[in-house]
């Protein structure tokens, strides 16, 4: 079975770590997040490890929104191919 988890990431890190943790010892694959570990926040959006772009606070402000989508985008495509959605 294939997961992606959504939600809050940066308020409920904890819960997170747990739900993928407790996914993965069911046997199932989490597509997105791949991982609890938050590299970074920028106006209240985590990257996490995993994701396609982890270092979003180098880059200019012109290029913030765009990151934003390449992750969001990136999340989507996760949900599109899974199993369930969490």
């Amino acid at each position: 079975m294939k997961v992606t988890i959504s939600g809050s990431f940066c308020k409920f890190s904890r819960a997170l770590r747990r739900d993928i943790d407790e996914f993965k010892d069911l046997g199932a694959v989490v597509l997105s997040p791949q991982s609890a570990e938050i590299l970074d926040v920028v106006r209240g959006f985590a990257t996490l490890r995993g994701d396609p772009l982890t270092e979003v606070s180098r880059l200019p402000e012109s290029k913030l929104s765009g990151a934003f989508r390449a992750i969001e985008t990136f999340h989507l495509n996760a949900i599109a191919s899974s199993d369930l959605l969490w």
